[in-house]
């Protein structure tokens, strides 16, 4: 059995919290709006679960969200 250094949870906002999602993604709406259009995405809670790899959660979130830039900036 390995040796298991870290156990980490990531309970949705606890480990990162946007302090102005408008100005990081370069949104043109409402922080209410975006939060809610992100716990709503299926993409996210895909990617959350292991569900989905990068590149598809990153096609697929950029469209959902309305970002206003393409799927491989969103990813870099």
């Amino acid at each position: 059995m390995p040796d298991i250094k870290v156990l980490l949870f990531d309970l949705g906002g606890v480990l990162l919290r946007l302090n102005n999602p408008q100005a990081t993604f370069g949104l043109k709406t409402s922080e209410s709006e975006f939060l809610d259009r992100w716990l709503r995405s299926p993409s996210v809670r895909d990617f959350e679960r292991g569900a989905i790899e990068a590149e598809t959660f990153a096609r697929s979130v950029v469209g959902e969200i309305d970002l206003p830039y393409d799927w491989r900036e969103f990813l870099f």
